[in-house]
Order: C-alpha cells, then structure tokens, then sequence
C-alpha cells in the first residue's frame, strides 16, 4: 500500500485554496462589474423619464396656466427650457436636463 506524504497532502491542499481563492475572486470582480453595469444603466434611464416627466408637466402646465407658469415649474423640476413653440391652442417645448434632452407637446381639443 502506498502512502502519501505529509508535505505532498500539504502541497495538494495548498493549491486547491488557491484554485478557489482564484475562482472567488474571479466570480466577485464579475459580479462587481455587472452591479456596475446595471446601476449605470438604471440610472440614466431614470434621468431619462425624469427629463421627460419634466417636459410633459411643463407643457401642460404652459397651455393651462400660461408661459410663467411653465418657466416657473421648469424651475422647480431643474431643467433648462431650450426651445418653446407656442399658439392659441398648442405648446411643445424641449428641455435638457443633465445630459438627456426631451419634448412634450400640449394642446386644447374639443
């Protein structure tokens, strides 16, 4: 019967924790950088709606209650009104907000 010796039983323990130890690390960068990833992602989507959320209520808020209304709440949400085109019965305007740019139209239908 052969037996093994205590340095060899040693030395084969020694690689498999550093096997795993590689493993790990290597599972933990991946996962950091896929958290990484989505948290980008996810966050300039939301700044995406945020702008457009802007847009729409500014709009709205323009055709019902005037043109100082709609600067006052482009103010209130933080965006800076770009353009506005304006008429008797309708309003678009386009605004930025960080790096994201949206537009709403508004207008009275009967």
């Amino acid at each position: 019967m052969k037996t093994k010796s205590l340095s060899h039983t040693h030395h084969q323990r020694f690689n498999t924790r550093g096997s795993i130890t590689v493993v790990s690390l290597t599972w933990f960068a991946v996962t950091f950088m896929t958290m990484a990833a989505v948290t980008h992602v996810g966050s300039e989507l939301l700044q995406r709606q945020r702008a457009q959320h802007a847009a729409d209520a500014i709009a709205l808020a323009w055709m019902d209650r005037g043109e100082t209304a709609g600067r006052q709440l482009a103010g209130v949400y933080g965006v800076r009104l770009m353009r506005v085109e304006s008429d008797s019965d309708r309003v678009r305007v386009w605004v930025q907000r960080g790096d994201h740019n949206a537009s709403a139209t508004a207008q009275y239908t009967q």
